[in-house]
């Protein structure tokens, strides 16, 4: 019987750790022709979510591992359908620091392939709002 409750309790223990849902990689970028272009990719997790920011090489419009610079997004937020964070990249001036915010259409769900619309605003000096698709990309 004392066998039988510990394997029970073993399997239930085993399922409840297995519940949670995997994390999540979603993936943008924006061509801008010959200048360079940008990208975005968040790990969206139930622990936590990690994003980086891509500067990318005009001649692969697209290719994040193509990227000429690629820097961590820091205090990254994701808060129902808002996602707020700050890049810093450098630059011959010094480290250039911009803020950002990303106001969803619809929820972060759905297998690979799904995608999800935004607008991404900045902080810093009045420019006009970038619309981006970001798309679930494979693990």
């Amino acid at each position: 019987m004392f066998l039988k409750l510990w394997v029970c309790s073993s399997w239930l223990i085993l399922l409840a750790t297995c519940s949670h849902r995997p994390a999540a990689v979603w993936e943008w970028s924006e061509d801008n022709g010959d200048k360079p272009g940008v990208g975005l990719r968040f790990l969206v997790s139930e622990t936590g979510s990690t994003g980086r920011f891509y500067l990318l090489n005009p001649q692969k419009p697209h290719d994040l591992s193509a990227a000429l610079q690629v820097v961590p997004l820091t205090d990254l937020n994701i808060r129902d359908r808002t996602m707020t964070f700050t890049v810093i990249l450098a630059s011959d001036k010094g480290p250039y620091t911009e803020r950002g915010t990303i106001q969803l259409d619809d929820d972060l769900t759905g297998a690979t392939g799904t995608e999800v619309a935004g607008t991404w605003l900045t902080a810093g000096p009045p420019s006009s709002p970038t619309r981006v698709v970001l798309k679930r990309a494979a693990e």
